[in-house]
């Protein structure tokens, strides 16, 4: 941010060619850490990762074609057709 301090100074008096910012530390003032907890997840048995159960929550009006292509989304494009073909 030393930068933005430098040109809002510079606004209000152009003389001002450089800033230096010294920082200290505060006496009393800790640091506590602390462990956030974490969240486990079931596995997925095989049985339950079958064509039906995956296909079925795509939506069938998105398709690679009628896709509509151009600069903004091309890697995208790119990257989920990659990921349909390796299938």
């Amino acid at each position: 941010y030393s930068m933005v301090i430098l040109q809002l100074f510079q606004h209000y008096n152009n003389t001002i060619k450089s800033i230096e910012i010294i920082t200290k530390e505060l006496p009393g003032i800790t640091q506590t850490v602390i462990a956030l907890p974490t969240k486990t997840f079931a596995d997925i048995g095989s049985s339950e990762l079958n064509a039906e159960n995956i296909f079925s929550t795509l939506d069938v009006r998105f398709t690679f074609d009628n896709f509509v292509g151009g600069a903004p989304n091309e890697l995208a494009y790119a990257a989920a057709r990659a990921g349909a073909e390796s299938s």
